[in-house]
């Protein structure tokens, strides 16, 4: 949690060419049918896995990135890889008309201006283990995205959010009642 928390104070400041995404999810614990909360981070890098160490540890030293944690791709490739393709999978996929997901799904967003105090966190990753299925996205904003004014697209949450939480909680069975 606590480099979570230090994410917070990073995550807009970090190099144009920068996405990074922490994630929250419940996990299986020790014991049967008990959940805990797990976070990790995934990013999106325009340059290769030795410059992007360099960015993360002169920046965020505490995540302890090292170039065999990278993953170096075309970027027609990482569509894939975050659409959650297996590895090898070719391009053509994308031309398929057939969903990717197919449970049910409902996501909403915040969009956070200040860091979330530490307690707070705490209580998210409370939420998200008890759920045993809520999942949070935490997807870092600023740079590049603060630099495009509120009026150029029809995106207007940009200026002064370091992030947008999307939480999402999926399902599988189907239907007008179980969607309610």
């Amino acid at each position: 949690m606590d480099i979570l928390y230090r994410w917070q104070y990073v995550a807009d400041r970090l190099d144009n060419n920068l996405f990074t995404r922490a994630f929250l999810q419940a996990v299986l614990g020790k014991k049967a049918r008990e959940f805990t909360a797990r976070a990790s981070f995934i990013a999106l890098f325009l340059g290769d896995a030795n410059k992007l160490v360099s960015i993360m540890n002169e920046n965020f030293p505490e995540l302890g990135l090292k170039k065999e944690d990278c993953k170096e791709m075309p970027w027609i490739k990482s569509v894939l890889f975050w659409a959650e393709f297996p590895d090898g999978t070719p391009e053509t996929i994308l031309l398929s008309r057939k969903p990717s997901v197919t449970s049910a799904f409902k996501m909403k967003s915040d969009y956070v201006k200040t860091p979330i105090p530490r307690d707070a966190l705490r209580g998210m990753f409370d939420i998200v283990a008890k759920s045993g299925t809520l999942q949070m996205m935490l997807n870092a904003y600023g740079r590049k995205m603060s630099e495009i004014p509120a009026s150029a697209t029809a995106m207007p949450h940009r200026a002064e959010n370091i992030y947008k939480i999307q939480y999402l909680l999926y399902w599988n069975e189907t239907g007008p009642a179980v969607e309610k």
